[in-house]
Parts: C-alpha cells; sequence; structure tokens
C-alpha cells in the first residue's frame, strides 16, 4: 500500500514515515512541499491513501484531486480534532488525527479503513531508519554507537559487493 505523506515539517515526515513503515509495512512517499506531491501524485506510483498536515498548500492539493474525481482517501493531520470536511464535503475525509497524537491515532485510523490490504501483505524482518532519527529518538550506549559507525565506514570502504561487513564487527 502506497501512501501519500504530505507535511511541512521534516522531523513530523520523518517520524510518521518510520511509524508506518515499521509498524505496517507501508510504503510511505513523503513530500515536504506541493511540488513534491504533485511530482509524486503524477507519477507512475499509485497512491492508495494521502495524509496531510493543515497548512496553505493543503487547499491546492484537495483542489487538485477534486479536479482529477479521484475517490483518493485522506487523513488530516492538524493541531485539533475540528473536522474541516465541510469546506469540502466531496472528497473522501476518513479522519483527522491531532499532530500530538500521530502514531497513537494515526495507525488505528489506517488499520480501521484498510484492515484487509494490511493483513494480506506480510510483515518484513526489518526496516529502514534514517541514522539521524535513530540517533533522536534512541539514544545509543557507547558500544553501540562504535559499532555503528564501524559497520558504517566498514560499508563505505568495501569495494566488493559480496562483502559482508557485518562479519568483522563480532
Amino acid at each position: 500500500m502506497n501512501i501519500l505523506l504530505f507535511h511541512p515539517q521534516k522531523e513530523i515526515l520523518d517520524i510518521t514515515r518510520f511509524c508506518l513503515e515499521s509498524e505496517m509495512n507501508l510504503v510511505v512517499l513523503p513530500a515536504s512541499s506541493f511540488q513534491e506531491a504533485m511530482d509524486i501524485l503524477l507519477d507512475e506510483h499509485a497512491v492508495d491513501l494521502v495524509i496531510t498536515s493543515q497548512q496553505p498548500a493543503t487547499d491546492k492539493l484537495f483542489k487538485y484531486l477534486l479536479s482529477t474525481s479521484t475517490n483518493m482517501p485522506i487523513i488530516v493531520i492538524d493541531e485539533t480534532t475540528a473536522d474541516g470536511t465541510e469546506i469540502y464535503p466531496d472528497l473522501k475525509i476518513l479522519g483527522h488525527v491531532p499532530s500530538s497524537q500521530v502514531p497513537q491515532k494515526l495507525i488505528p485510523l489506517i488499520n480501521k479503513h484498510f484492515y484487509n490490504i494490511l493483513n494480506a501483505s506480510e510483515s518484513p524482518d526489518y526496516c529502514r531508519i534514517q541514522t539521524s532519527l535513530l540517533l533522536r529518538v534512541t539514544p545509543l550506549r557507547g558500544l553501540e554507537f562504535l559499532k555503528l559507525a564501524v559497520l558504517i565506514s566498514l560499508i563505505a570502504k568495501s569495494q566488493k559487493q559480496s562483502e559482508y561487513p557485518l562479519a568483522k564487527l563480532h
């Protein structure tokens, strides 16, 4: 399942993306500007759900979705839980999630509307996370940080694809 995640704040984009990819095995296509969001929508990837924050560019996005006559489901992240759907009654807005409760409220809302699709896919043994996000959300102990640094340097120095640097850490 492909999700367009449109939010201007990089930190919220990173954390929300990680939560959705790790908890639900979703493909999250992040966009921090209206142009990036449009590029994703117009690209060949099919987008199954749009998650966006309440911002000035959101109106442009909503107007575009209305002009294409798609029935794209949308979840809005905002500061309040007030329902703004009366402005665009023809859009398929599944709900509003307060920005302070994104992981706790967003995941159950997606599960509620896409349960059958989500249960059909397998859960991976791993998920990707950016190093900068990993360091922000999980303070590493000294030894773990050194192992991570060594691993990154081994990968960077490795010229052969067949060489597996993890074996050198033990």
